[in-house]
């Protein structure tokens, strides 16, 4: 967390440096961080994941996946500054706007799949089902919040918890001059 808000002070976060600024940061970012990751789970399974070498070895996972992030986030910018998939920014943004939405969403969706009172799919989905999942959740987000933005300010449990949150009910609906206004 202090990373993320020493970097956003800087202005690395916001978007405000230079694209090849943030393709420095995502080549780094990976070359450093892939590797370190690669090597500390080479290291455990050649120990056996064994507990006392695991403390240490661990510590090329936390170091690495720091420098993964950075690259993400610096791919991630890059393709923003350059609005490449600015399509898919919409997108993910709109399912940002509906975060608690879509995670009680996504809650709800793979507790029905996996839990008892669903389909009882904990433990007998493999890695690549599980992606699937995953990858099958986060379309539907994906389509679906858009969506219901063009026709509702807010998603339905952020809705609800502005209504508890200020004691008052806050229009659901769009307003025809916001409609307008965004075509």
């Amino acid at each position: 967390m202090v990373l993320g808000q020493g970097l956003m002070k800087l202005g690395i976060l916001s978007g405000a440096r230079t694209n090849r600024f943030y393709a420095a940061m995502a080549l780094v970012g990976y070359a450093i961080g892939f590797p370190l990751v690669w090597i500390g789970q080479r290291q455990l399974e050649a120990v056996g994941f064994g507990v006392p070498q695991r403390f240490t070895l661990d510590l090329y996972n936390y170091f690495g996946s720091v420098a993964v992030a950075l690259g993400h986030a610096g791919l991630i910018l890059w393709l923003f500054r350059r609005h490449a998939l600015s399509g898919w920014f919409e997108r993910l943004a709109a399912v940002g706007r509906m975060a608690l939405t879509n995670y009680l969403m996504q809650s709800l969706i793979c507790t029905t799949l996996f839990y008892g009172y669903g389909f009882s799919l904990f433990a007998r989905l493999n890695y690549a089902w599980q992606l699937l999942v995953v990858v099958a959740v986060w379309g539907l987000q994906l389509m679906v919040s858009p969506w219901w933005l063009r026709r509702y300010q807010f998603g339905p449990a952020e809705w609800l918890w502005r209504w508890m949150t200020y004691r008052a009910r806050p229009p659901m609906q769009r307003s025809a001059l916001h409609v307008a206004l965004e075509t």
